[in-house]
C-alpha cells in the first residue's frame, strides 16, 4: 500500500522514523527545504532534512541536529573515512538546499495546534 500526500500539510508533523518509500509528497506543504538521502552513511539508512521551527534540521538515525551540529558529529564519528566523504558531499548539498528554500520556508503561515480545553 502506498501513501497519498498528496495536499496533506505537513507543517510540524514528527517524521522520525517514517517509511515515506513510494509515498506520493505531491502537492504536500510544510516540507520546505526537504532533502533526503540514502542509503547511505555507516547505518546504510536514509538521512533526511527540512526547514522546522529551530531551523534547518537533519535527522540522522536517533540524531536530530542543525546542520551546523550534523557536520561536526559526522567530523568526529567518521574522521576521513569513506563514510565521511559520502555525508561531507550531502551535506554541501543540503547547505543550497537550506538557502534556496529558507525564504519560502519563512513566508509560509506556520500551523498552530489548537489550545486543549482544559476541564
Amino acid at each position: 500500500v502506498r501513501a497519498n500526500l498528496d495536499g496533506a500539510n505537513l507543517d510540524g508533523a514528527n517524521l522520525v522514523r517514517a517509511n515515506l518509500r513510494g509515498a506520493s509528497l505531491d502537492g504536500a506543504s510544510g516540507l520546505h527545504g526537504f532533502y533526503c538521502f540514502g542509503p547511505a552513511g555507516s547505518r546504510n539508512s536514509y538521512t533526511w532534512a527540512r526547514w522546522e521551527a529551530k531551523g534547518y534540521t537533519v535527522h540522522c538515525g536517533c540524531q536530530t541536529l542543525s546542520l551546523t551540529d550534523f557536520a561536526k558529529a559526522v567530523k568526529e564519528k567518521h574522521g576521513d573515512s569513506f563514510h565521511a566523504k559520502v555525508y561531507e558531499a550531502q551535506i554541501e548539498i543540503m547547505k543550497i538546499v537550506s538557502k534556496e528554500s529558507k525564504e519560502a520556508y519563512e513566508n509560509t503561515p506556520k500551523y498552530v495546534a489548537p489550545k486543549k480545553e482544559v476541564k
